[in-house]
């Protein structure tokens, strides 16, 4: 096998054992917070084994992170079974947004999670693949 072929080879085999050509990708639908309201976006492994995650709001208009504060943790920190981790906005304007997470596994479930002034539920979307 010429040297080229095998450098190809090598480089395919590193493609498909690598993290990222395995990450799954799930988005949520748009919805807004009003002022002093964060667009939260919540991802729960419910496998039974650990999974690397990560989550973000995007802003609807041209898809940037407007992520203030994230609880999930970079790999090669996976998720531990039966825990969350939380991304957020700031509480300072209105935000339309949505979430965008990755996971190393299908065994995790993501919402966008909107809360009123009183700390009660407002809004919660489920995100899809």
């Amino acid at each position: 096998m010429s040297k080229l072929r095998k450098s190809l080879a090598a480089l395919a085999l590193l493609a498909v054992a690598s993290p990222a050509a395995h990450a799954y990708e799930f988005f949520t639908p748009v919805s807004q917070a009003q002022d002093g309201t964060p667009v939260y976006c919540v991802i729960v492994n419910v496998g039974t084994a650990p999974a690397a995650v990560s989550a973000a709001v995007q802003q609807v208009a041209d898809g940037s992170d407007i992520t203030s504060t994230n609880t999930c943790s970079p790999s090669p920190y996976p998720l531990a079974p039966g825990t969350a981790c939380i991304a957020y906005t700031s509480q300072v304007g209105a935000h339309t947004g949505y979430c965008h997470f990755t996971s190393s596994s299908t065994k995790v479930r993501g919402d966008l999670v909107i809360f009123d002034a009183n700390g009660d539920v407002r809004v919660t979307i489920p995100a899809t693949r």
